[in-house]
């Protein structure tokens, strides 16, 4: 998002909708681009986290086929 005050340069954050209301995740920055890399780096983790969890569900039921079998 994109804040700008009468004469003053633009600040940028990245917010968020909580209950129909935006609220602020991360400090103001005067760094577009900065905050894009903050963006595409948590978006990596969490898609790195998703497909480890879900490598380890696939682990989990395969071990208890094995079990039943």
């Amino acid at each position: 998002m994109e804040k700008t005050e009468d004469g003053e340069k633009p600040k940028f954050y990245i917010g968020t909708f909580v209950k129909n209301k935006l609220t602020r995740v991360t400090p103001y920055s005067d760094n577009k681009e900065e905050l894009n890399e903050r963006l595409k780096q948590q978006q990596d983790q969490l898609a790195k986290k998703q497909q480890e969890n879900k490598i380890n569900k696939e682990r989990s039921l395969n071990l208890a086929r094995r079990e039943e079998d």
